[in-house]
C-alpha cells in the first residue's frame, strides 16, 4: 500500500506513554476522586491518598485562576523508580500527570517548598490545565478525531514552564520565583553581563543554565508580567492562542492581553533584572564582601568537595558539558594553592567516571566513598555506594538497590547516607562496615524529608538537614552504637570488621534559630564547631556554631563566616582548621573557592537586601491535609485505552484510491498499545487492514501484527500486483545499563502472497512471474550500543554500536518457500585529543561496517541496493538531545553514486567520517519558531559493494565532504541540514558507462549520519 498517511499502529507508538516500561513487578491500583484518577504501585498507597487530597485541592485553586475547567479526569501516576523529585505533564489524548515519589532534597533546584508533594503536583497540574486550554477549530478537531491538537503545547518552553513555575509559587510559601537558590543564578548571570536572549531562550540553548534557563527565566518572567498586568493575562492569552489553528503567533496573543510584544516585553524585564542585581551587589560590597580564592573556573555542576587528609588536595565530583560526570582530585602535589592556579593541567586529575552526578565521602583510610546511580533490575534507576580508589582509581561496589544518597564515613569506617523508602519516605541510615543492611538512625513524621548527614571527627555527633515548617533547618543528635559483647576487646575479627550491631541517635536538636534555609552542616576537624550554608540574607553565605554544647543556638550566636554576592554553599573545613573551600557561583555555574576559616566581625543578624522576600513575609502554606480517603480498586487499562485517535485514511494500494479510518491508543501505564487501519480500495474493491499490538506487562516485550495489502511487487512486470495476508508475532528482550544497552529479539511471521487480478503483458513476452505462497519466516536479532555523546558534543565521541539479524523461511517453520537473509553492522566513535584552554574541541571520528548476505527463493526479494542519498533519505530529529529515527536507515548509503546503483545478494559497506565544529554561537530571530543552534563539518570516505558471492567484491570508493547546520524547528526539534558533495572514485565503466558521468554527486537533506 502506498500510504499517504502516517499508519495507524506506527502513530500509536509514536504517541506511547512512559519512556521507559515500569517494572512488571509492579501491582497497579486506583484511586477515584472528582477529578482524578489516581494510579500506583505497591508501596505508595499513603503516597497516592495524599496525592488525591493535593490534586483536589490544586483543582479547586488553579481552575478558576487559569479559566478552564477538563472535561475529563485527569490521570496521575505515581511510581518509586528511581530517586530523583521529578515530574511530567501531557495533554495527548488524554490528560496525564506522571510523579516519581522522591522528595527534592536540599540540593536541588526545588529545595524551596512548604510541601513537596504540593509544589510537583501544583506544577504537573499547571501544565494540564493550560495544554488542555482548547478552544476553536482545534477544540472541534479534537472532539472529531482524538485529543491530538493542543496549540499550547507548541509554545516556547519558557512560557509552559514558566506558567507552571509562576503557579507553583503563587499558590505556595515555597517555590522556585521566590527562591534564594534561583535569586542567585539570576544575580550572577545578570552581573555576568550573560543573561540569555529571547531567541535563544525560546530554542534549546548551550550556554549555561540550559535546559534549566526555561523554569529560572520563565518563572520569573512570568511574574514580572503578573505584577504589570495580572495575573489573568496568562489566561486570556492561553485562550487566545489555544484557539488558533496556525501556531506559533506567540506575540498576536500577548499583545491581545498586554499590549505588547515579548520582545519589548523581555528587554523591560531582563533591564529589570540588572538594576536589581546591581542594588544587591552594591549593597552587599558595603557591609564588606568576602572576596574568595577561586579553584576552579570550569563552571558547570561539582559537587561535595572534601579535602584530602593532609589537608593539600580536595576531592569533589564535576559533571560538565564535555564529558561524563568525573571524581576528581585537584591539587596533587603543589607546594601551594596559588602555584597551583597557575598549573591547571598538572592540578587536576580526573580518578573516575560515572553517569550522573556523583556524591563523595572520605573514608578514615583515604579511600573516597562514592554514591551514584546504576540501573537495578532493568527497570529501576537507584543510588549505590562504591569505594573508590583514589590512587589508582579501582572500584569496589558496596550495595545493590540501597538508594543511598549523600554518605558519610566515621573514623570506624561507618558509612551514614540519606536512605530513599518507598511511599517518598527518606531516612538517615548506617551501614556498618561490611554490612549489606543498614541502620536507620533517623526517621522523620510525616512526608517531611531528611538528606546530607555529616559526622563528627571522633564519630559521636551527627548532623543533617529536616524540612520542617516550610524550611531546611540543620539539626544535630548524638550518636551512640552498641558492639558485639561476646567478642574479646582486640580480636582480630573486632579489629577487622568493629561493626555495631546497634546504633541510635538521641537528643536531636536544631543547630540554629538561623530564619534561613539551612544547608549542607559540616564539623570542623576538632568536632567544635559545626558550619552550614543558609540564606538568611537572602543570599547563601556560611554560618557557625561554635558552642556545640547549647543547641539550639541563637541568630544572633550565629556567626558569619562569608559575604559574597552570589552564594557561597556545600562548606568544607579543611583538616587544619585554617581553610574553607566551598562552592560559588558565577555566570557559567558552580566552581570551588576557598577563603581562610576566620569569624567575620558580625554576629547580628543582618538586614534584609532590598527585593528579598524573608521568611517572615511569605504566604500562609498552600496545603492542610485533611481526612478524606478515597477508595482504592485494581488498576484497569480500559478506560484510557479508550480514549484513542480515530482519523481518516486517504491514500492508495497498488490499484488506486483507498478510504478508511485509523485507530490507535495506549492505556496510561502503557502497558498496552494498538494501532488499526481499516480501508476499502475503490479500485481494486477489495478491504484491507493494518493491525498491531503490543504487551508491556512483562519481562520480555510482545508485539503483534496483521494486515491485508493489495501491493505492487517492485520487480514485477508493469501493472503486476499482488494480495498479501501477514501476520507476525515478536519479543523482545532488553539488558540495560547507564553505561549500554542491549538487547535480543525473535519474530515469528507468516504471510500469504498471490496474483491480485491480471496484467497486460506483451504478445510473445515471457516474464518471471512473482511465485505464490506461503511463506514463514524466523528472525533473530541482537542489538548493542554504548555510544555516548555529551552536550557539546556534534557527534557520538565514544563507544560503538552493533546489530545483527538473521532470517531463515524453511518449511520446518511451516513455510513452502526456501531462503536466509544475514545482516550485521557495527559504527565506532573516538573524540580526538585536541583541546584549547583546557576544554576539548569535540572533534571526532566515526567509523561503520556494515554487510549482508541473502539466498534462496525470492532472490529478487532480497537484493541489497546501494548508492548515494536519494528522496527517501531519512529525517532524524531530536527532542532535547535525544535522537527519534523517521524513515529508512541510511546504512546502504555509498555516497558518490546515483541511489540504488548497485545492487546484489551480497554487500559490504565501510564509511569513514571526521567531523569538527565550525561555529556554535546560536542566532534566531525573537519567538519564530527557527533557531540556527551551530555549524559542524565532516570530511568522509566511503567504499562497498552490492556483490554475487561467487564472484566477490569489487569495492567502489566514494570522497566527499558535508556542511551541517543544526537548527531547531518548533522550538523543540532538533535536526541538521546537511549540505553534501561526494564524487564516486570507481571510473569511468562505472560512473559514464554511457558517457555521461554520475558519480557527481551534490545532495542537501535533513539528518541522517551514522
Amino acid at each position: 500500500m502506498r500510504s499517504l498517511a502516517l499508519p495507524a499502529a506506527a502513530l500509536a507508538f509514536a504517541l506511547a506513554g512512559p519512556a521507559r516500561a515500569y517494572d512488571p513487578a509492579y501491582t497497579w491500583q486506583t484511586l477515584e476522586t472528582p477529578h482524578f484518577q489516581i494510579h500506583f504501585h505497591q508501596g505508595e498507597y499513603a503516597l497516592a491518598q495524599r496525592a488525591a487530597q493535593v490534586a483536589e485541592a490544586a483543582h479547586r485553586r488553579l481552575a478558576p485562576l487559569l479559566g478552564h475547567e477538563p472535561e475529563e479526569r485527569c490521570q496521575v501516576v505515581i511510581v518509586d523508580d528511581s530517586d530523583d523529585a521529578n515530574g511530567s505533564a501531557t495533554p495527548t489524548l488524554y490528560n496525564v500527570v506522571r510523579l516519581n515519589a522522591p522528595p527534592p532534597d536540599s540540593r536541588s533546584e526545588l529545595n524551596d517548598f512548604d510541601d513537596w508533594v504540593w509544589l510537583l503536583l501544583s506544577h504537573e497540574y499547571t501544565h494540564i490545565l493550560h495544554l488542555d486550554t482548547i478552544d476553536g477549530v482545534p477544540k472541534l478537531y479534537d472532539d472529531a478525531f482524538g485529543k491530538l491538537l493542543a496549540p499550547n503545547a507548541l509554545q516556547p518552553r519558557w512560557f509552559v514552564e514558566g506558567l507552571a513555575v509562576f503557579e507553583e509559587s503563587r499558590s505556595s510559601a515555597g517555590g522556585r520565583v521566590r527562591s534564594s537558590w534561583e535569586d542567585m543564578q539570576l544575580r550572577a548571570l545578570a552581573l555576568g553581563g550573560s543573561l540569555l536572549r529571547l531567541d535563544e531562550l525560546s530554542s534549546e540553548p548551550y550556554a549555561w543554565p540550559r535546559g534549566e534557563a526555561f523554569y529560572l527565566y520563565g518563572g520569573r518572567f512570568l511574574h514580572y508580567l503578573a505584577a504589570r498586568f495580572g495575573e489573568g493575562a496568562f489566561a486570556q492569552i492561553s485562550h487566545d492562542y489555544g484557539g488558533r489553528l496556525v501556531p506559533y503567533g506567540l506575540n498576536i496573543s500577548a499583545e491581545s492581553a498586554t499590549g505588547e510584544s515579548y520582545p519589548e516585553l523581555y528587554a523591560q524585564f531582563t533591564a529589570s533584572l540588572t538594576d536589581e542585581a546591581q542594588r544587591q551587589a552594591e549593597a552587599i560590597r558595603a557591609e564588606g564582601e568576602t572576596v574568595p580564592e577561586r579553584l576552579t573556573n570550569d563552571g558547570e555542576n561539582p559537587n561535595t568537595p572534601r579535602w584530602r587528609k593532609d589537608g593539600r588536595a580536595l576531592y569533589y565530583a564535576f559533571h560538565g558539558a564535555d564529558a561524563l560526570p568525573e571524581v576528581r582530585e585537584l591539587l596533587p602535589g603543589c607546594a601551594t594553592w596559588e602555584n597551583c592556579a597557575r598549573q591547571r593541567p598538572a592540578r587536576l586529575r580526573a580518578i573516575a567516571t560515572s553517569f550522573g552526578l556523583p556524591a563523595l565521602a572520605l573514608a578514615p583510610d583515604g579511600a573516597l566513598i562514592v554514591a551514584r546511580p546504576e540501573i537495578f533490575h532493568e527497570y529501576e534507576t537507584y543510588q549505590d555506594l562504591w569505594r573508590v580508589d583514589p590512587a589508582t582509581g579501582a572500584e569496589t561496589r558496596l550495595s545493590w538497590g540501597l538508594r543511598a544518597q549523600e554518605p558519610d564515613a566515621g573514623p570506624d569506617g561507618a558509612i551514614v547516607f540519606t536512605l530513599r523508602e518507598p511511599g517518598g519516605h527518606t531516612a538517615i541510615a548506617l551501614l556498618p562496615p561490611g554490612a549489606s543492611t543498614p541502620l536507620v538512625l533517623y526517621r522523620p513524621p510525616g512526608f517531611e524529608p531528611v538528606g546530607a548527614p555529616r559526622l563528627s571527627s571522633d564519630g559521636g555527633r551527627l548532623a543533617f538537614v529536616e524540612h520542617r515548617d516550610g524550611r531546611w533547618r540543620v539539626r544535630v543528635g548524638e550518636l551512640e552504637r552498641q558492639r558485639d559483647a561476646t567478642l574479646p576487646a582486640g580480636t582480630l575479627r573486632e579489629r577487622a570488621v568493629e561493626a555495631p550491631t546497634a546504633a541510635s541517635l538521641h537528643d536531636v536538636r536544631d543547630a540554629s534559630e538561623d530564619p534561613g534555609q539551612q544547608l549542607d552542616p559540616a564539623f570542623t576537624a576538632d568536632g567544635r564547631a559545626l558550619v552550614f550554608s543558609s540564606d538568611r540574607t537572602g543570599v547563601y553565605n556560611v554560618y557557625g556554631v561554635y558552642n556545640l554544647a547549647a543547641l539550639p543556638a541563637a541568630a544572633g550566636d550565629t556567626v558569619q563566616l562569608t559575604n559574597v554576592v552570589t552564594g557561597a554553599l556545600q562548606p568544607a573545613p579543611s583538616p587544619d582548621g585554617r581553610a574553607l573551600a566551598f562552592l560559588t557561583y558565577g555566570p557559567t555555574g558552580f566552581d570551588l573557592a576557598r577563603v581562610p576559616l576566620t569569624p567575620r566581625a558580625r554576629t547580628a543578624p543582618l538586614p534584609q537586601l532590598p527585593g528579598e522576600a524573608g521568611p517572615e513575609t511569605r504566604p500562609v502554606a498552600s496545603f492542610t491535609p485533611t481526612d478524606d480517603a478515597w477508595p482504592a480498586h485494581p488498576y484497569s487499562p480500559v478506560d484510557t485505552l479508550a480514549r484513542g485517535y480515530r482519523l481518516p485514511l486517504f491514500a492508495a494500494d497498488a490499484r488506486g484510491a483507498i478510504l478508511g479510518v485509523q485507530l490507535g491508543g495506549y492505556d496510561v501505564l502503557g502497558r498496552h498499545d494498538y494501532g488499526v487501519d481499516a480501508w476499502w480500495g475503490f479500485a481494486s474493491k477489495t478491504p484491507g487492514f493494518d493491525a498491531a499490538y503490543a504487551d508491556h506487562r512483562f519481562r520480555a516485550d510482545l508485539s503483534f501484527g496483521a494486515s491485508r495489502y493489495v501491493e505492487d511487487v517492485p520487480y514485477a512486470p508493469p501493472g503486476y500486483a499482488q494480495s498479501a495476508w501477514r501476520t507476525n508475532v515478536t519479543a523482545s528482550l532488553p539488558f540495560t545499563t547507564l553505561d549500554h544497552a542491549q538487547s535480543f529479539s525473535v519474530a515469528y511471521a507468516m504471510q500469504y502472497l498471490s496474483r491480485f487480478g491480471g496484467f497486460a503483458m506483451a504478445p510473445g513476452e515471457r516474464l518471471e512471474l512473482p511465485p505464490s505462497g506461503r511463506i514463514a519466516t524466523v528472525t533473530a536479532g541482537y542489538t548493542f550500543s554504548s555510544a555516548k555523546r555529551f552536550t557539546r558534543s556534534i557527534s557520538p565521541e565514544q563507544g560503538a554500536r552493533f546489530s545483527v539479524a538473521a532470517t531463515l523461511s524453511h518449511p520446518d517453520v511451516g513455510s513452502e518457500f526456501i531462503y536466509r537473509l544475514v545482516t550485521a553492522g557495527a559504527s565506532a566513535y573516538a573524540a580526538m585529543p585536541f583541546a584549547w584552554e583546557g576544554r576539548p574541541l569535540h572533534h571526532a571520528l566515526a567509523v561503520r561496517v556494515s554487510g549482508g548476505y541473502g539466498s534462496g527463493d525470492f532472490s529478487a526479494n532480497h537484493l541489497f541496493n546501494l548508492g548515494g542519498l536519494a528522496v527517501s533519505a531519512p529525517v532524524n530529529l531530536s527532542l532535547g538531545g535525544d535522537p527519534i529515527s523517521v524513515g529508512s536507515s541510511s546504512s546502504h548509503v555509498l555516497r558518490g553514486y546515483p541511489p540504488g546503483w548497485l545492487s546484489g545478494p551480497a554487500f559490504v559497506l565501510m564509511s569513514g567520517e571526521y567531523r569538527v565544529p565550525l561555529w556554535d554561537e546560536g542566532f534566531g530571530l525573537w519567538t519564530l519558531p527557527l533557531y540556527v543552534r551551530r555549524l559542524h563539518a565532516a570530511v568522509f570516505a566511503d567504499a562497498g559493494d552490492a556483490f554475487v558471492p561467487a564472484n566477490g567484491a569489487d569495492l567502489k570508493a566514494g570522497v566527499g565532504g558535508e556542511l551541517r547546520l543544526e537548527i531547531a524547528l518548533g522550538y523543540q526539534l532538533v535536526t541538521d541540514v546537511r549540505l553534501g558533495y561526494a564524487r564516486g572514485l570507481a571510473g569511468p565503466a562505472v560512473c559514464a558507462p554511457r558517457g555521461v558521468d554520475v558519480c557527481n554527486d551534490a545532495y542537501f537533506t535533513l539528518g541522517g549520519e551514522f
